[in-house]
């Protein structure tokens, strides 16, 4: 029996996307749905609501991780699937993760292959953030020289092959409720992105594993509704770089990552979208910036 757990902000469409892919699907175990609406102050969803699937509401956006454990605290079932809006099953995904998780006790949090709308594999696995790891994104290093400088984004890897991971995207993530429980849940200092790093990061210090499959897929449109919240997602992101930063790195580290992230990144970004005359962006940049040194200075 699994809970499935998504997160609306203003994705309806996407939402009823996902959830009708999710009942094509052929199972031996019962399903519910948990549909937990961040502040999007719309009804539309409410025509949803059967004895499988539930609607919880927040009159504010709450952040993603609020909402997720808010779901996971409705939930009636003993697995926890975190599912993005903007993904689709395919017809037999939910039976081959669940049976792939439950044969193998060695696995305590599953991810799966997911495919693009270009039919490409989106390359989803990370690694625990690093300093060094983050420099090399940060720099372009990464890409003069992948084999060397390699970044918390496992791009260097083509997913094609199933493996033990330092953490799968939360757009896909599968794990027992008790598991879920045992490491406190999200982590709500996050709003919204590395909340799942961060989670990940906490089972594996807990001795757990986590297993990314190649032979489970599903379709991931990516984006969402964030799409539409450029520099207000540009700040979330920057946010919670600094929060995980907080929490995982040694003082001296952090003290040098906030340096870099509040008074050398915002040059190198500008500087970028000046190059490739992405003037809109530069706004957008300015934006976000502004509402991080808001809420950092």
């Amino acid at each position: 029996m699994i809970s499935i757990i998504i997160v609306n902000f203003y994705s309806e469409k996407l939402v009823k996307k996902c959830i009708e892919s999710i009942y094509r699907n052929k199972t031996p175990f019962e399903i519910e749905v948990i549909i937990v609406d961040n502040g999007s102050n719309t009804n539309i969803l409410d025509s949803l609501v059967s004895q499988n699937i539930k609607i919880l509401k927040n009159e504010i956006n709450r952040g993603f991780a609020a909402a997720c454990n808010m779901g996971a605290s409705s939930a009636e079932y003993e697995l926890l699937l975190f599912l993005n809006p903007d993904t689709r099953l395919y017809d037999d995904t939910l039976k081959s993760a669940v049976e792939l998780f439950k044969d193998n006790s060695d696995i305590d949090v599953l991810g799966c292959k997911q495919i693009n709308e270009f039919n490409e594999v989106h390359r989803s696995c990370a690694r625990y953030m690093t300093l060094s790891r983050y420099f090399n994104k940060l720099f372009g290093l990464n890409k003069l020289f992948p084999k060397v400088f390699k970044t918390y984004h496992m791009h260097d890897w083509d997913h094609l092959t199933s493996r033990y991971v330092d953490h799968v995207i939360g757009a896909f993530y599968l794990l027992s409720s008790a598991n879920f429980k045992l490491v406190g849940g999200f982590d709500e200092d996050y709003f919204v992105y590395y909340e799942d790093l961060d989670l990940s990061r906490k089972i594996t210090n807990k001795g757990g594993k986590i297993f990314y499959s190649s032979e489970i897929e599903i379709f991931h449109q990516g984006g969402g509704a964030s799409q539409q919240f450029m520099a207000r997602r540009l700040f979330y992101s920057l946010d919670s770089v600094l929060t995980y930063g907080s929490k995982h790195f040694t003082k001296f580290n952090f003290f040098i990552l906030r340096g870099v992230v509040l008074y050398v990144e915002p040059v190198i970004r500008i500087t970028a979208a000046f190059c490739f005359l992405h003037f809109k962006k530069v706004k957008e940049i300015k934006h976000a910036y502004n509402m991080l040194y808001e809420k950092r200075l």
